[in-house]
């Protein structure tokens, strides 16, 4: 998702939310071009918010506002709290963290 704070001379800035589906994305960094058309000529851009999704769920990056670092114990402890109620009731495999 990605959300443009954008101005056109003589307006209020306002904002303009796009959806796109951008396929398999690995761990090395991926150059991402999006187009968006049907914005008025002129148009100044203020500011752009990308937000990456994974089965309704926001993937975080180094670009997230909210990040913090985490120790790996940490982070298998978040892993844990988050299978655990997501899977209760139900025997599964084990999976590498």
């Amino acid at each position: 998702m990605g959300l443009l704070r954008i101005r056109v001379p003589d307006e209020a800035p306002s904002d303009v939310i796009f959806f796109r589906e951008i396929g398999d994305i690995g761990l090395e960094e991926t150059p991402l071009r999006i187009r968006k058309d049907g914005l008025t000529a002129g148009f100044e851009l203020l500011d752009i918010n990308l937000h990456i999704y994974r089965e309704g769920q926001e993937i975080a990056s180094e670009h997230s506002e909210k990040q913090f670092a985490l120790s790996r114990e940490e982070a298998l402890g978040y892993l844990t709290l988050e299978r655990i109620p997501s899977n209760r009731g139900k025997t599964l495999p084990a999976e590498p963290a």
